[in-house]
């Protein structure tokens, strides 16, 4: 911490020495120091591994999800407070209601008592003194009057809290809303940038296996054509000798060759003999199958 602080002092001790050796503006100055500052900072991000630039992310989105809440939370307790302020506005209401029925009953009995003189009254079946009469009339005229401009200003306040409330709520939904693109978006591009990672890699796997691969007619091309040219050579040679031999060696002699040819030449002559009889069994069906259909289509009527 004491470094911290003497680097703090350093600097700051360095800025105004650069002030005053240059005698510029002290806030071109500063805004040169917040450009450099700035300018670092965003290069001290890019440089950042990508999975702190991950967290980083995520931990935003966890904050602005908390905060989101919790104005969740708030709105719902206004919308409580709402509705009790809506509660006391229809209580007061019923109240100045019952009250200005009352008066509007109790204004003749106070008429015909006072034209006549009386000292007391009935109202309600209650036998009662005109002065006490009388101030209750005053009481409940006065009470109807705190309760009107009671009921004005709840009236008045419940009217802009509802419509800030309602404010609230479409601006509350709406931030849900970008949230929650926000979100898809973030998912989509990580799951992109996953993909052409991927595709990168296998392009550079394929790019190196293309570089260091030779083909095959590059690397063993000359071994082939030698292989090629040596069997053209030994069967050449096989030709000019078979050509060359005197006839009699060919049938008095059973070499390997010569056993393996006839065995050749037996299997040829088997299958040969085994298609003909396969042609004449199926020749002899057919002729069979023709003769039965044409007796069945003389016997019909």
């Amino acid at each position: 911490m004491r470094h911290f602080i003497k680097f703090l002092v350093g600097m700051a001790v360095l800025f105004v020495s650069l002030v005053i050796v240059s005698g510029r503006n002290p806030l071109d100055l500063y805004r040169y120091l917040q450009a450099w500052s700035g300018n670092t900072v965003d290069n001290l991000t890019h440089g950042l591994p990508r999975e702190v630039r991950d967290t980083k992310l995520s931990n935003d989105l966890a904050q602005i999800r908390a905060e989101f809440l919790e104005r969740r939370i708030k709105l719902a307790l206004s919308s409580r407070k709402i509705e009790e302020l809506r509660a006391d506005v229809i209580t007061l209401t019923a109240r100045t209601q019952r009250d200005r029925q009352l008066l509007v009953e109790m204004g003749p009995a106070l008429e015909a008592a006072t034209q006549a003189q009386q000292a007391t009254l009935v109202f309600a079946s209650t036998t009662r003194s005109r002065a006490d009469f009388e101030r209750e009339i005053d009481d409940l005229l006065a009470r109807r009057k705190l309760d009107t401009q009671a009921l004005a200003v709840k009236r008045e306040g419940l009217a802009r809290l509802e419509k800030q409330q309602m404010q609230a709520a479409v601006l509350l939904t709406n931030s849900q809303h970008a949230l929650e693109a926000a979100e898809r978006e973030i998912e989509l591009l990580r799951a992109r940038r996953d993909y052409a990672e991927n595709e990168a890699r296998m392009i550079e796997v394929v790019s190196a296996i293309s570089a260091d691969l030779k083909a095959p007619h590059e690397s063993i091309g000359s071994s082939i054509d030698k292989l090629r040219d040596e069997v053209v050579y030994i069967e050449t040679t096989n030709e000019v000798n078979r050509a060359m031999a005197p006839a009699g060696s060919w049938g008095s002699g059973d070499t390997v060759s010569r056993k393996y040819s006839r065995l050749e030449d037996l299997k040829a002559n088997y299958a040969e003999a085994q298609a003909e009889k396969q042609r004449k069994g199926q020749a002899v069906a057919l002729q069979g199958a023709v003769g039965q259909v044409r007796g069945d289509s003389n016997r019909r009527p």
